[in-house]
């Protein structure tokens, strides 16, 4: 027998042959991530291009499509005129407290027993701040006039939102930041990506401002909703102390009208990009926290300075909103210098000094936080705002 020939060993890779050098990995992989956020792009484009359509068809306008579009990426962009302040749609959901309409009154203690007696029914432990909710006639009413006085629809609502504060369990009133709700709110809010400016606007409605370009690619979805509604609650405390402020000051408060009970909301997207865009469930999330969960709370929602690239997000955020809600939001592009068309519309909105209330057209005070956003000065502000709250409620409770 002759011996066997050894065969030469083939040339370049093989199937089954060893990984590729690790720059043609790399390269691989930075390949992919392009054809990702191309092919995220355009799933974008088309959704916004069937929103259009959509719009077009229900509304039977004939006009062109670049006039259409202007109109729904940027609504409501005019004159501060055309920005008519009405009281139950923009400040108070119900002004007179307490109700003097026998069927809203009974309305409201219908609503109250329906909730209980569910959560009774189906084991949902009320705790010490859901049971806040419900002996809240303001709070409960809200779910009555999203509901145009619905009770069973009202009640689940109603349910829904406390089941809701079950499972987040959202910080209370923090006037300690060594306690664990004030050792989460320092590293959850450490950049800014959501808080709350003292003071109110020109109306007495709490402010509220989100900057999701600070949130860094490691924020929790369950944290971001926890430090979120504890922002939202806080900003509502916030009004009902200016009123109670304002009402010592002149010694009485103007009878049967209620505290403002709805939110001037900023959000900041001068820095927005597909990057740091939130994930989809999180924007999902945090409108039903403000629809559904929070219901008639919104009294305007300002879009600062959005991109183009927004237009795809916004789409989504439209077809989840309902149109009472949409009506409310106000797009601001363009320049925001002092007498320009948007600052007299912000003046008119929310106060004649919104850029330092707010933050806008101000520099970083801290890398990595938003614009105008000083956390350490923040958090000690929230203690003492926390403070004067709970000094207050004493007060009421003597």
């Amino acid at each position: 027998h002759m011996p066997a020939r050894e065969m030469p060993a083939p040339e370049g890779p093989t199937i089954g042959s060893a990984m590729p050098p690790p720059l043609l990995r790399v390269s691989l992989l930075g390949l992919n991530a392009g054809l990702a956020l191309w092919l995220a792009v355009l799933v974008l484009r088309l959704v916004w291009r069937v929103h259009l359509l959509r719009e077009a068809d229900s509304n039977g306008a004939a006009q062109p499509r670049a006039a259409r579009e202007t109109e729904l990426v940027v609504p409501h962009n005019s004159a501060a005129g055309a920005h008519a302040i009405i009281e139950r749609v923009h400040i108070r959901s119900n002004p007179q407290f307490p109700l003097k309409d026998a069927k809203e009154a009974s309305a409201l203690e219908q609503l109250r027993a329906d909730v209980r007696g569910r959560a009774g029914r189906e084991g949902l432990h009320l705790g010490p701040a859901e049971q806040a909710v419900l002996a809240d006639d303001p709070s409960c009413c809200r779910y009555l006039v999203a509901r145009k006085w619905d009770v069973p629809g009202a009640a689940t609502m109603l349910y829904g939102a406390l089941a809701w504060r079950v499972h987040r369990v959202p910080p209370r009133i923090v006037t300690d930041l060594d306690s664990d709700d004030g050792r989460f709110l320092l590293s959850e809010g450490a950049r800014g990506k959501v808080y709350c400016p003292p003071g109110v606007d020109r109306y007495g409605r709490g402010l509220l401002v989100l900057d999701n370009s600070v949130a860094g690619p490691y924020t929790s979805h369950a944290a971001a909703m926890r430090s979120l509604a504890f922002h939202i609650d806080f900003a509502l405390r916030q009004a009902s102390l200016a009123q109670h402020t304002g009402a010592q000051a002149h010694q009485k408060a103007t009878p049967g009208v209620g505290a403002p009970d709805k939110l001037f909301i900023l959000i900041k997207l001068n820095h927005f990009s597909l990057l740091n865009a939130p994930p989809l469930a999180l924007s999902r999330e945090t409108l039903d926290l403000l629809m559904s969960h929070n219901p008639e709370t919104m009294g305007h929602c300002v879009v600062y300075l959005p991109p183009r690239v927004f237009s795809g997000l916004w789409a989504f955020a439209r077809n989840i909103m309902d149109t009472r809600m949409a009506s409310k939001v106000v797009f601001i592009n363009g320049s925001v210098e002092d007498g320009s068309p948007n600052d007299t519309l912000l003046r008119h909105l929310c106060r004649d000094d919104w850029k330092a209330v707010l933050g806008c057209e101000a520099p970083v005070l801290k890398q990595g936080c938003s614009p105008g956003y000083d956390p350490d000065a923040y958090w000690r502000s929230v203690v003492e705002r926390e403070r004067q709250w709970t000094s207050m409620l004493k007060q009421q409770s003597i």
